[in-house]
């Protein structure tokens, strides 16, 4: 089998565990978010702090998504490498704070953690092919 094909394999499989769950609980979150606020005014606060987090949710998940399309391309071009690495740091640090206070479901802490995991090394596989 091909090196490509094994890497494509390798990467989907952690695009499926790393990626989809978190895109799937930000999508059911959004939803269950944003329907109730058109019967429920929301406070300026709450208004504010939501779209936010839904606009630092949306760079996260894009930049992995992205750094995942990258790394599944024959042969990678990296336009703007400090804006994806910048993405994984973010994503990391997200996820962090994230886990943090989910910290007492342990299923949760590392659902939130897989993203930033998975874009890291999703991003260093890219980058070394990139370079080679």
């Amino acid at each position: 089998m091909d090196n490509l094909i094994k890497l494509r394999i390798g990467l989907s499989i952690g695009a499926i565990v790393g990626l989809l769950p978190i895109t799937l609980l930000f999508t059911a979150g959004m939803i269950g978010l944003f329907i109730p606020a058109i019967f429920i005014t929301p406070t300026t606060l709450v208004a504010t702090a939501s779209i936010g987090i839904c606009i630092i949710s949306i760079f996260c998940i894009g930049s992995a998504w992205k750094i995942y399309a990258l790394a599944m391309a024959a042969s990678p071009n990296i336009q703007n490498p400090r804006l994806l690495a910048f993405g994984a740091v973010i994503t990391m640090v997200w996820g962090l704070l994230v886990a943090y206070y989910v910290r007492e479901i342990p299923q949760a802490t590392c659902i939130f953690l897989m993203p930033g995991i998975t874009s890291s090394i999703m991003l260093a596989i890219t980058l070394k092919r990139a370079v080679a």
